[in-house]
């Protein structure tokens, strides 16, 4: 079998080029992710914890039927709170992945779809 010889970098990737120099990352050069980041590695001082697991902590409190006493004494009561669906909408969307929107298209007529790159059209 006979070998191909491939160029050394000759393009886009050629060590130096700054024009090309990739996917810098969804995160990379926003202040304000930077800084929600930031704040949710911080530990708060009274659970010990990051805020981030606090913040799930507290999605799933939210999200999760449960039982509340209201009052005290004789007139004290037990109600059942159900869970919030936003909030377990968001657990969800968050394990699995956002659901696929169903688009319906009526007419029956030509469908045409344009793309442009920059100046030019494909």
């Amino acid at each position: 079998m006979k070998k191909t010889k491939i160029p050394p970098h000759s393009g886009q990737f050629k060590p130096g080029n700054k024009a090309a120099a990739g996917n810098p990352g969804p995160h990379r050069g926003r202040p304000i992710t930077q800084a929600i980041i930031a704040k949710l590695h911080e530990v708060d001082q009274t659970t010990s914890k990051e805020n981030i697991y606090l913040l799930v902590d507290e999605l799933f409190e939210q999200a999760i039927s449960r039982d509340v006493k209201i009052g005290t004494g004789a007139k004290a009561r037990t109600i059942r709170v159900k869970g919030d669906m936003r909030a377990i909408q968001e657990i969800i969307d968050r394990a699995e992945g956002k659901a696929v929107q169903a688009h319906a298209v009526e007419g029956g007529g030509k469908m045409v779809f344009m793309f442009e790159s920059g100046d030019e059209k494909l």
